[in-house]
């Protein structure tokens, strides 16, 4: 899975990544605080970009469309992890928890190490599910983009628990 999703990166890298990234960062995040239901900023990028071009059409194209929002919400999912931690840590040291096994910070990190083994199984699956068919690469950076972007926000809605 590691080697596809470098790959599938590699397919999205335009010459300022970074700039890109941050850019459909900063709109998702933008659309996650003015929508009720944040599932909505889910692709979007994707078919402004497939829109944008003819060549992004094309299988390698709409790989790196999503490629791009899926590096995008990977940026939202780490901050948004960070200020889950930050938020889960500040109420544990409340200690309104009934034992050692109840603080939320280890069981955050226990769930967060899950959560990466179980994404990364669950779309090693999807992506061999088609063989050496090329939908393979567009089905697979889909289930990376479905998974991250799910995580990222469930990780948010746990800031107001």
């Amino acid at each position: 899975m590691i080697r596809l999703l470098a790959a599938l990166l590699l397919l999205a890298t335009p010459t300022a990544a970074e700039d890109v990234h941050e850019n459909v960062a900063r709109t998702i995040r933008l659309c996650l605080d003015n929508v009720d239901r944040p599932e909505e900023c889910i692709g979007r990028y994707i078919t402004q970009c497939t829109n944008a071009d003819p060549e992004n059409q094309t299988t390698v194209g709409m790989v790196a469309c999503i490629s791009t929002e899926v590096t995008a919400w990977d940026v939202l999912l780490n901050e948004t992890y960070r200020q889950t931690l930050a938020t889960l840590e500040e109420a544990d040291a409340t200690g309104d928890f009934i034992s050692q096994e109840t603080r939320r910070v280890p069981s955050l990190r226990a769930a967060q190490r899950a959560w990466i083994a179980y994404r990364d199984a669950e779309c090693d699956l999807r992506y061999s599910l088609y063989g050496q068919g090329s939908l393979r690469t567009i089905v697979a950076a889909n289930c990376l983009l479905g998974f991250t972007a799910d995580r990222t926000i469930a990780l948010r809605d746990m800031q107001g628990f």
